[in-house]
């Protein structure tokens, strides 16, 4: 567990920044789901940064099934990695592509 001081992660980070959220939010999604405390409600009251963290977090979840898929499959051969990988790249471009 991080400490927090005045809204500075232990890394230095600003906590109320929108890309700390960004970047930390699955990490609060998968936390309320092991507490079973889904669903949940989520205020962010700026459109475009509310889509980001939308695309983000379906970015983040689509990774992680895939991830368990390959880990269930007992297969992580070297094409099963080109496959990830080049889901993972289309993925992030209709990400970047919905953001414009």
């Amino acid at each position: 567990e991080s400490t927090f001081d005045h809204g500075v992660s232990s890394s230095g980070e600003d906590i109320y920044s929108f890309e700390w959220v960004l970047k930390n939010f699955i990490n609060l999604v998968i936390e309320l789901d092991g507490s079973d405390r889904l669903p949940a409600l989520v205020f962010c009251l700026d459109r475009v940064e509310c889509e980001q963290l939308y695309l983000k977090l379906l970015s983040d979840l689509e990774f992680l099934e895939e991830k368990k898929k390959l880990e269930e499959m007992g297969t992580n051969t070297k094409e099963m990695e080109v496959e990830r990988r080049r889901l993972e790249k289309k993925r992030e471009k209709q990400r970047k592509k919905a953001e414009k």
